[in-house]
This record gives structure tokens, C-alpha cells and sequence, in this order.
């Protein structure tokens, strides 16, 4: 960016644009997509040995 802007006091060239954007029932919404990732681990039952109480 070695080139410097100039500015000027002249009138600037511009046009109006009427209604560039679409009526509000007109705009279809996009459905957005989320991901998802998910962790499944396989439990094995083991069968634990427990002590009856005494008495």
C-alpha cells in the first residue's frame, strides 16, 4: 500500500437504488445443520460376588 489516496472537495457520483431487498414473505429460511458426535461404549455385566452379613 505504497500509493497514497487524494482527496478532493468534488461532488460524488451515486444512485439510488429503490427495493433491493426481497419482501419479508418472500425469504425462505434455510435449515441449519448442527453436527454431532457421539461416544458409545459397550458394558460388560459382571456378576459381583457379594458377602452375606453374619447374623
Amino acid at each position: 500500500m505504497s500509493t497514497k489516496i487524494r482527496y478532493t472537495n468534488e461532488p460524488m457520483k451515486s444512485k439510488v437504488i429503490q427495493d433491493f431487498l426481497p419482501l419479508s414473505n418472500q425469504i425462505t429460511y434455510r435449515e441449519e445443520g448442527a453436527k454431532a458426535t457421539a461416544s458409545l461404549e459397550k458394558r460388560k455385566k459382571v456378576k459381583s460376588i457379594r458377602k452375606r452379613p453374619i447374623g
